[in-house]
């Protein structure tokens, strides 16, 4: 992280002094800031592009009532029965909620939670399907 000599572990940017940036950089961030920035620096190694995309792996064909009160209801618009990974993660990235779902064409799923008030992620993954939608619960 910038500004970050080795010496600040949940201390203060400016004090002792510092010499890892200008003055001015390290007083804007003192100053406007509760934290350090982070860096990250990623080196991919490989080509990510496959060159064709499988529509059908990424359609949209749940659906999710929305905003969730104390059950998820959802269905798949698609013309088959399907059966899916369901998780429910939190905006920490906990997976709070994980279960095996079969969805039958025309028929609508409840799934019964415990979650508190708060914005989700709803993933579903299946053998040719992945589905992320945000939801939120009342």
């Amino acid at each position: 992280a910038y500004g970050q000599d080795g010496n600040r572990l949940n201390q203060s940017l400016i004090s002792p002094s510092n010499t890892t940036l200008p003055g001015s950089v390290l007083n804007a961030l003192y100053n406007m800031s509760d934290h350090l920035p982070i860096v990250l620096k990623l080196e991919i190694d490989s080509d990510l592009y496959t060159g064709s995309v499988n529509q059908e792996l990424f359609s949209q064909n749940i659906r999710v009532v929305n905003p969730v009160s104390n059950s998820i209801i959802l269905w798949s618009e698609a013309n088959k029965t399907e059966t899916l990974n369901l998780q429910i993660i939190n905006l920490l990235g906990s997976v709070v909620l994980e279960k095996q779902i079969t969805l039958f064409p025309g028929e609508k799923l409840s799934i019964s939670t415990n979650l508190d008030p708060g914005i989700y992620l709803l993933r579903t993954i299946g053998k040719n399907h992945r589905f992320v939608t945000r939801i939120v619960k009342e």
